[in-house]
């Protein structure tokens, strides 16, 4: 069983899967857990504000990169 949140899109964190997907998971390529749990925003280019997304919580991953390495917007 999956847990989730549930997150309603405002004007200021966008309407954007990636976006939200950073705004919750740090990475911006998480979008596909919230794709899989809300199947009807596949093909959604932006969502409108007021809209209800589930978004599921994962547990923390640590991050394996030396700080170093990282591009400058993620040190």
């Amino acid at each position: 069983m999956t847990d989730y949140i549930i997150y309603t899109v405002d004007e200021s964190g966008g309407g954007r899967l990636d976006s939200l997907a950073y705004l919750m998971y740090g990475d911006p390529y998480g979008y596909e857990r919230i794709i899989r749990a809300n199947p009807g925003l596949m093909y959604a280019t932006a969502i409108a504000p007021g809209t209800a997304i589930k978004v599921p919580v994962i547990d923390a991953v640590p991050n394996s990169v030396p700080q170093n390495l990282l591009p400058p917007w993620k040190q």
